[in-house]
């Protein structure tokens, strides 16, 4: 079990495939919009790591571009992009949402 406040100690709970992560603070709200990343289309999910690569040279533009495309709120844009998409991809699929409430999420790993 690992209890993570930040996303670097999420991005390494992930990692290393802890059998169940608790997300604290206000990075638990963030995970739980991330969840919507799940009913995205694979050109959605195209589309944000592109404007991810293009952000620093648009000033910011791109990411409110990825927010007009994908209907999610910025933060939650900016999490996906600093975690890694592919990352986010295997903590929705490898990891089922137990208990959720304000400043806090519980993820377990799914039986296999």
């Amino acid at each position: 079990m690992a209890i993570v406040r930040t996303k670097e100690e999420f991005k390494r709970a992930a990692k290393s495939g802890e059998h169940e992560i608790i997300v604290m603070g206000s990075l638990a709200d963030t995970v739980r919009k991330a969840y919507k990343v799940q009913s995205l289309s694979k050109a959605a999910l195209a589309a944000i790591g592109a404007l991810a690569v293009a952000t620093p040279f648009t000033y910011g533009v791109s990411g409110i571009v990825a927010v007009g495309l994908t209907g999610m709120e910025l933060a939650t844009i900016i999490f996906v992009i600093f975690v890694g998409v592919t990352l986010i991809l295997a903590v929705l699929r490898d990891y089922e949402e137990i208990e959720a409430s304000p400043g806090k999420v519980v993820l377990r790993k799914k039986k296999a």
